[in-house]
């Protein structure tokens, strides 16, 4: 019976030594993993500095001050026409797609006058970009003709009217006259 009581005491012995053990395996993969994670964190922080790096220096300064100046104008034009949440939050196509077909329709200056036709469109451009970016509508794009016919007809519509009225873009290339081809053709450095 002693025999089998020390044998008991030794079977107990031996598993709190195996557990402590194992307990202290534990803890030193814990430390190894720990160490392990702290490296990842820092190759990771590195990578992601080098993208937002690359990030920044793919911006276009001008792209952006276009961007707000034209997401600042739709909020002013949206709170006078009572729309009281931001455009960003707007999670229904078909309201958005109203309100910026009612901003397209009624764009003009400050000082009363139209704007010209291309500026309708880099406008929408410019609106398209910060809801691609900050909208709660995810897979959004205005351009989509199928998704938001109505601002496409609008717009097209609009600019088709600015152009026929003078207020098209005035820097499209010309064709040579014969006359000009003949002087160009006759030049002193091509002839020799």
């Amino acid at each position: 019976m002693f025999q089998s009581a020390l044998s008991i005491l030794q079977n107990k012995n031996n598993n709190i030594i195996i557990h402590e053990k194992a307990e202290e395996n534990k803890e030193k993969k814990n430390e190894k993993d720990e160490k392990t994670k702290k490296k990842e964190t820092k190759v990771e922080r590195e990578l992601n500095n080098k993208i937002e790096f690359y990030i920044q220096k793919g911006t276009v300064k001008n792209t952006l001050r276009s961007t707000r100046n034209w997401i600042s104008k739709l909020e002013v034009f949206r709170k006078s026409h009572g729309y009281d949440i931001p455009i960003e939050m707007v999670t229904d196509t078909q309201v958005l797609q109203k309100q910026i077909v009612e901003y397209i329709a009624s764009m003009k200056r400050l000082n009363g006058q139209e704007y010209k036709a291309n500026t309708l469109k880099v406008a929408l451009d410019s609106i398209n970009r910060y809801l691609i970016k900050e909208s709660k509508i995810r897979g959004i794009n205005l351009h989509n003709r199928y998704e938001f016919p109505e601002i496409h007809d609008v717009l097209h519509g609009k600019m088709k009217d600015l152009q026929e009225r003078g207020l098209g873009e005035i820097h499209g290339s010309q064709a040579l006259n014969t006359e000009q081809v003949q002087h160009i053709l006759n030049h002193e450095s091509i002839l020799l």
